[in-house]
């Protein structure tokens, strides 16, 4: 069985929901009738099926609460903060600085 390409399998689709009639789509984009009245006889059996709004659903859960605040954390890095500004004022780059701050700190 032959199967047109998806992009104007929805072409036909949306005019078909337009209300444009099979003989305008043919016209159109140069599909048989006889293929567009197949391709609505089989979007109309989908829409049948497929399901619609559910009556007597049990009542859904609300979402959860959103996080609490955390407050924001210190960086392990805050005690050293002016050995660390004076390194760079020097133009060291941050793995010296790194290798510094175990050699003198731990």
């Amino acid at each position: 069985m032959n199967v047109l390409k998806p992009h104007l399998q929805t072409t036909i689709v949306t005019l078909l929901e337009a209300g444009t009639s099979q003989r305008e789509i043919a016209r159109v984009t140069g599909i048989d009738r006889k293929t567009i009245r197949a391709y609505q006889q089989r979007w109309a059996s989908e829409r049948a099926n497929s399901p619609g709004v559910a009556t007597g659903s049990p009542p859904q859960t609300p979402p959860p609460w959103p996080p609490a605040i955390v407050p924001p954390t210190v960086s392990a890095c805050e005690p050293y903060r002016e050995f660390i500004a004076a390194q760079l004022r020097l133009r060291r780059n941050f793995t010296s600085i790194y290798q510094d701050l175990v050699d003198q700190f731990g």
